[in-house]
């Protein structure tokens, strides 16, 4: 049974925003708690170590490219109040989609730049001339389509690569 002066150390840790490299984990509970600084990170409790190229210590897990997490329900979502959290838009932001290894394919040649791009669907610059498209909601990548022809015969929006 976890003890109550446990619970309150936890609480009081992620409610002061604790440093992003300390883990809230105390190595006995499965809890969950939202990472302090970045809004599609948070801690997975019952997991013991996390990917190499994630911040933060035991339990550091982060929601798949484009969700973030919802403190309130404890899962990913799309629609978040981030609050203080960060809120990376692009996708290559994220830890999930970081690689350094030689075979690696960049991932902005995958996940163009939504970043001051208004809704829409814009011709994927790094796949020209081709018939892909990709489509941006919130300044946030979120598919890759096939374009329609309005969109093919528009000029390729400046995103930085």
């Amino acid at each position: 049974m976890i003890s109550r002066l446990t619970i309150l150390i936890s609480v009081a840790a992620v409610a002061s925003g604790f440093p992003s490299d300390v883990s809230p984990c105390n190595g006995t509970s499965a809890e969950l708690f939202p990472h302090p600084k970045e809004c599609q990170l948070y801690y997975n409790c019952s997991i013991t170590d996390s990917p190499r190229l994630m911040p933060g210590g035991q339990g550091v897990t982060e929601c798949k490219y484009p969700l973030l997490y919802d403190e309130t329900s404890e899962t990913c979502m799309e629609e978040v109040n981030c609050g203080s959290r960060k809120l990376k838009k692009n996708a290559c932001d994220y830890y999930n989609k970081k690689c350094d290894l030689p075979h690696c394919i960049p991932c902005h040649f995958l996940f163009p730049k939504c970043e001051g791009l208004a809704d829409g669907t814009y011709p994927h610059p790094t796949k020209q001339p081709s018939p892909y498209c990709f489509v941006c909601n919130n300044e946030r990548f979120v598919d890759e389509i096939s374009c329609p022809d309005s969109v093919l015969t528009t000029q390729t929006p400046s995103t930085e690569i």
